[in-house]
């Protein structure tokens, strides 16, 4: 678990014996206070990236994208863009690079929306570039 809360972690510290974790957690928990600056660090560092990522998305023409509080982005394909799968497997096949499409979750048209996981300003630059090359579009 992390939170910002003190008063919480430390009440579930407290009621959960470490035992009722796995080793990963209960390693990265042993670690966690040596790296707590860093941690930090990398927080800012993975908002900061995700936000560039939100504001270059924004700037291709007709796609909507919703403001994130994760570390991936919501988008729905332009109109004139064939459907999310579609455009997945030619990202997918011409670039090497995967997102995911939304078809089957409850919102009409599920088949117009993707989903973008942050990764590192280059990566999201290249990632942004290779969505518009697949989507025949000009930026």
């Amino acid at each position: 678990m992390l939170t910002a809360n003190s008063k919480f972690a430390e009440a579930i510290r407290n009621g959960v014996h470490i035992w009722n974790i796995n080793g990963f957690a209960e390693e990265f928990l042993r670690l966690l206070p040596d790296y707590k600056q860093e941690f930090i660090e990398s927080c800012k560092q993975v908002r900061t990236d995700r936000d560039n990522l939100y504001k270059k998305l924004c700037d291709i023409e007709g796609m909507t994208v919703f403001k994130p509080d994760a570390n991936f982005i919501f988008c729905r394909l332009p109109d004139n863009v064939p459907s999310a799968p579609k455009k997945k497997k030619k990202l997918f096949i011409e670039h090497n690079m995967y997102i995911k499409d939304c078809v089957g979750k409850t919102q009409p048209d599920s088949d117009r929306y993707i989903r973008i996981a942050s990764r590192t300003e280059a990566e999201n630059c290249k990632l942004v570039a290779a969505l518009i090359d697949v989507m025949d579009l000009k930026n």
